[in-house]
């Protein structure tokens, strides 16, 4: 279990503060937020990179604020890789076990095992400098896990990939994450990714973690403008509620909404567009909420 409490640093003209979180062990958890929110700033608090300004840092159950990094025991996962370019895969990914002094066969048999489950058996003896920006994360990952970490920490760790590298790593991440058990935070601002990976997603904005919850609540019941903005939210408008039998009634201008959240006056009230259902005559069916409208321009996505 992963506990931050009352977390604050100032760097330079930015600062996190006062973060309070709790991870649970063997738990795939997510912080999301735009550049510029200060994930990386507090991944590197909690790997030991830099030391809290006030607050504490507890890893199942132990105080390891003051801690060095190499004492914490955390895997971490570098956007940009950080390879050792003078070793092979196999030298990458046998480095923490020779490290914590483990005999040659057990090291062996941790890359052996590793390299399988990442699917990189075929590029042991290659060296970093050969590979694709998806084989050098797999390494990555399997360097971060092969010490054998308490958490591992993964900064961004697809935003240099091209999109099929991007969603074949996903389909990676879950499986090594359900294969190991290991404690994940995973830093990203791409919202797909979060809801993918994340069991719990938490969003990060100016420093602050404005809120946590599983993907279903932070994408269908955002906590205010901005949450609902960065998840994806394209329709958000001021309006008026008011009780109508069980119901709500919301007025947005000209639109009249029902929703079954008992909600009063002003609101801010979302219609995300993968709710949206487009048809060229009325729906015969129960839902409440039909809405004339025009269609004045489509843009292609693929």
């Amino acid at each position: 279990m992963l506990e931050l409490h009352g977390i604050s640093k100032r760097w330079n003209d930015f600062s996190v503060r006062e973060i309070e979180l709790r991870i649970e062990e063997g738990e795939y958890f997510v912080l999301l937020g735009p550049s510029g929110a200060g994930k990386s700033l507090l991944l590197e608090l909690i790997a030991g990179f830099h030391t809290p300004d006030t607050g504490r840092i507890a890893l199942n159950g132990r105080d390891v604020t003051d801690l060095a990094p190499e004492r914490r025991r955390m895997g971490f996962v570098y956007q940009d890789n950080m390879l050792f370019p003078h070793r092979s895969v196999r030298g990458n990914i046998a480095y923490g076990p020779r490290l914590r002094g483990l005999p040659g066969p057990a090291v062996e048999e941790t890359v052996r095992r590793l390299a399988a489950m990442l699917r990189i058996e075929g590029l042991l003896r290659r060296r970093p400098d050969t590979l694709s920006a998806g084989q050098k994360q797999r390494v990555g990952i399997a360097r971060a896990l092969a010490a054998r970490p308490r958490a591992l920490l993964m900064d961004e760790p697809l935003a240099s990939l091209d999109p099929p590298a991007q969603r074949s790593l996903r389909g990676e991440l879950k499986r090594v994450h359900a294969e190991t058990g290991v404690t994940v935070l995973h830093v990203t601002h791409d919202q797909q990714e979060a809801a993918e990976l994340g069991r719990r997603i938490g969003v990060m904005r100016e420093g602050r973690i404005v809120q946590v919850g599983e993907p279903g609540a932070i994408f269908e019941t955002p906590r205010d403008h901005f949450v609902a903005e960065f998840t994806g939210a394209r329709n958000i408008y001021t309006a008026t509620a008011r009780p109508d039998g069980d119901l709500t009634e919301v007025r947005c201008g000209a639109v009249r909404l029902i929703s079954a959240t008992p909600l009063s006056g002003r609101v801010r009230a979302v219609i995300r567009p993968e709710n949206v259902l487009i048809s060229a005559e009325p729906v015969r069916a129960s839902a409440t909420n039909q809405i004339p409208v025009e269609v004045v321009s489509v843009e292609r996505q693929g």
